[in-house]
């Protein structure tokens, strides 16, 4: 999974070209791990990245979940 098309903003104009983590309005959204693994992100603000983007830190109820990018295999509506 590139981490780009988690984090575009897109060309402004159309929000279908924007990442899900930017639409507007927003609307929650599964990340797949290459385990099988769902992990639902219920808000933007509920998804830190690393510096290096390299991991993403998810809030998911009480659960936080820590998941290397690289390991995104998929993401659904």
């Amino acid at each position: 999974m590139d981490v780009s098309r988690l984090l575009s903003c897109g060309d402004g104009e159309n929000n279908q070209h924007r990442g899900p983590l930017h639409r507007e309005p927003f609307k929650s959204f599964l990340l797949r791990s290459y385990n099988g693994k769902d992990i639902k992100v219920e808000h933007p603000e509920l998804v830190l990245f690393t510096p290096s983007k390299a991991k993403a830190v998810v809030v998911e109820g009480e659960h936080v979940h820590i998941i290397a990018v690289e390991h995104v295999s998929a993401l659904s509506y």
